[in-house]
């Protein structure tokens, strides 16, 4: 297939309507198109629109090979794969429309600040292994995997990009590659592609391990002075020691980088899944912070002139290279150079003389310490830095989901200042595009976790269900804002709007929940296996509450199971359940979460058999008094338990009106005892009381708000202001 560059003239002007996209602006051209920043009109987001040059518009193998890369990006699903949103036609020219990616690319990153860190090159390597676990399982070969399609989003981490080469394994009939071409860029070629072998899942592993070299040294393995030196590199050059580009990596470093970059195939990892396992086993340890060694003296100079992504694109050789058997001879020294080199070694010899002389000579310089060499010094445990790695990520994790729970509650009130000018389906559209962010950092968490579960912490699994019942426990939180969004925008417009609006109700909500729902499904099915096996608690919990998020997916028995799984460990966390000390918090917490994730599913009967046990084992609930803390946070999850489920009903009967009147009264009532009889004032921050008391305490009061005035709109009813304390 011939190609060719697009010209200017093929570019589409600014403020242009593409079949309902506006052209904003040039983001870069290849071979078959240029890619523009656009605005779906109907929507009013920024996409990636990518448009099939005229002079391809009618060349049929261009097309259907065009239009692949889209079959292929809707066939995988994975979060860190940019997502195809449209293919369509506009006046002969195809077009696919991308999500609108923000940051910058690997490449950029390599080219301002060098190296990256060694967490960082661990997670942009790992997060391509694990799209390629999903794309080799779909049929898909990559092909192109190279620093200029990996993109480095500051709120979604590395992500993968460009299917235009892609290789669909799963059906015949696709677009082929002509015989004796090479498709590819040269530096990332596997030695089999350059002998003319097909393409396979071992091949995208090879272009890994050259990424994986190039984000920790700079370089990549193997450069050459031309296209066709490079690639003879790829069959004959030994794999360099990664250690010795970068002072200080450990030797298992070494070790993974010659399977990923082995010139047979066989030597490889198998699949992607057991590179991935390899990554994730690598240890972060560093033991030295010099410059990085070059990696061949002879092209150091050719790659800091290098041109960069705008200059090079993707190849296709109308030749393989003609490799030579022999091995170039070693060139003839001159005499002069022999006597250069003679009087070199004359001066070394009268300089080291007078070093050792100055040694004796000068008492401060005998007490110079002459650093160890780098293999006498201590390396560290890989097992502290595998909790250590733990620990941050985890960190990194709890402050997204704070901050997204903040961001929800910021909105809402925002929207409450007007709420005519929000519609329900924007209120929809921001609840999901917030969800879309808190994933990908607890997926990084909790498989950091496993990690250092297999490492020897105890406490990784459980630390690790808190996270996904906390993330759950947003979903919930999300949900509240949604409902409350929808009966106040009804409530904005008209009495007859609210009914309508309280009808609709559940199905909006639902249209949130079906695409947390896949998002839910899809993370199940990446959990590290050593926290799969494992039986914390805790764990269990919120694997539980994962699963139930998932729901729209399950169906007959595996909901049936679920339910059953839900009403075991509630009746297996009573019994914990300490009501007078601190410790009952975390019971407190994962008791909480088992019944949400209850109501979540609709298991009206499951939640009232669990309150009523709860009522039942604890009786000071139901009689008026003082509480203690955990009391009273236990009290709360009974109210919205019980009322919660009620709020499901969209009929306004007169029986139902009464009972929505009831339940709000609950949850005032509620909220007041919250004010009047905790142990601080809810509304303020107070440094003395414990602060994770403290913060369960203003999460549960700010819901019990949203919960109280969902059904006084529905009523139009005022609710009564809180009292003083």
């Amino acid at each position: 297939m011939t190609t060719h560059a697009p010209h200017s003239k093929d570019r589409i002007s600014p403020g242009t309507v593409v079949a309902g996209y506006r052209i904003e602006e040039p983001l870069g051209s290849g071979g078959m198109g240029v890619v523009y920043r656009a605005t779906q009109l109907s929507l009013n987001r920024a996409v990636a629109l990518k448009v099939l040059t005229p002079s391809l518009a009618f060349d049929s193998e261009a097309r259907q090979r065009f239009l692949q890369e889209g079959v292929l990006a809707a066939r995988v699903t994975h979060p860190q794969l940019v997502r195809v949103l449209q293919t369509g036609e506009y006046e002969h020219r195809l077009f696919l429309a991308f999500e609108l990616v923000s940051g910058g690319t690997l490449r950029e990153k390599l080219r301002e600040h060098g190296p990256l860190s060694l967490a960082l090159a661990l997670e942009v390597t790992a997060t391509c292994a694990d799209v390629f676990v999903a794309l080799h399982a779909a049929g898909v070969l990559h092909r192109d995997l190279k620093p200029e399609n990996v993109f480095l989003s500051p709120d979604r981490g590395p992500l993968v990009a460009d299917l235009g080469i892609a290789k669909d394994l799963a059906r015949a009939g696709g677009p082929r590659t002509q015989k004796g071409l090479i498709i590819g860029t040269p530096a990332y070629i596997a030695p089999e592609l350059v002998l003319g072998q097909q393409p396979s899942p071992l091949s995208d592993l090879y272009a890994l391990g050259v990424l994986f070299f190039e984000c920790l040294t700079g370089q990549v393995p193997f450069l050459g002075k031309d296209s066709q030196d490079t690639l003879r590199r790829h069959l004959k050059a030994p794999v360099p020691l990664v250690s010795v580009a970068r002072p200080g990596l450990l030797e298992a470093y070494d070790k993974v980088m010659a399977r990923l970059l082995a010139k047979d195939p066989a030597q490889r990892y198998p699949g992607a899944e057991m590179a991935l396992a390899a990554l994730r086993a690598l240890p972060l340890a560093e033991g030295s912070t010099g410059k990085l060694a070059n990696l061949d003296r002879t092209v150091g100079a050719e790659w800091q002139d290098a041109p960069g992504p705008s200059k090079v694109g993707r190849t296709l050789f109308t030749q393989r290279p003609s490799i030579s058997k022999h091995q170039p001879q070693a060139p003839r020294v001159s005499r002069l150079g022999v006597r250069l080199a003679a009087a070199c070694a004359l001066l070394a010899a009268f300089a080291l003389a007078g070093a050792v002389a100055y040694w004796r000579l000068v008492p401060h310089a005998q007490d110079a310490r002459v650093p160890a060499p780098l293999a006498s010094r201590p390396v560290p445990d890989p097992a502290v830095l595998l909790r250590e790695a733990a620990d941050k990520a985890e960190g990194q994790a709890r402050a997204v989901l704070a901050g997204l729970r903040e961001a929800g509650a910021r909105a809402h009130r925002e929207n409450g200042r007007d709420p005519k000018s929000i519609p329900p389906g924007a209120v929809l559209d921001r609840a999901y595009q917030q969800w879309k962010q808190a994933p990908p950092p607890v997926e990084r968490a909790v498989n950091a976790l496993g990690d250092a579960l297999r490492a020897g912490s105890p406490d990784a699994a459980g630390r690790a269900g808190r996270l996904l019942a906390d993330m759950f426990l947003l979903v919930d939180f999300q949900k509240i804002l949604v409902w409350d969004n929808v009966t106040e925008s009804a409530h904005a417009l008209d009495r007859s709007a609210l009914v309508l609006g309280s009808f609709g109700l559940d199905s909006a909500v639902a249209r949130f929940l079906t695409l947390v729902s896949a998002d839910a499904a899809a993370l199940v099915k990446r959990l590290p296996p050593a926290l799969m096996d494992s039986k914390d608690p805790t764990w269990q919990t919120g694997l539980i509450c994962l699963r139930a998020l998932s729901r729209f997916d399950l169906r007959g028995k595996a909901l049936t199971q679920l339910s059953q799984e839900l009403e075991r460990e509630a009746s297996a966390t009573l019994p914990g359940l300490d009501l007078s000390a601190r410790a009952g918090l975390l019971v407190l917490n994962r008791l909480s979460a088992i019944l949400r994730a209850m109501i979540y599913l609709g298991l009206a009967d499951h939640t009232l058999k669990m309150t009523a046990q709860l009522l039942e084992s604890h009786p000071r609930l139901a009689q008026p008094g003082p509480l203690t803390p955990i009391e009273e946070l236990l009290q709360h999850e009974l109210v919205c338990g019980q009322a919660k489920l009620a709020l499901r009903t969209n009929i306004l009967d007169g029986e139902r009106m009464e009972k929505l009147a009831v339940q709000m009264r609950a949850f005032t009532g509620f909220r007041d005892r919250l004010v009047r009889n905790w142990p601080h004032d809810p509304r303020r921050a107070d440094n003395s009381l414990d602060v994770a008391l403290e913060t369960a305490m203003k999460l549960r009061l700010e819901e019990v708000r949203l919960l109280a005035l969902i059904p006084a709109r529905r009523l139009d009813l005022d609710v009564a202001p809180e009292p003083a304390r």
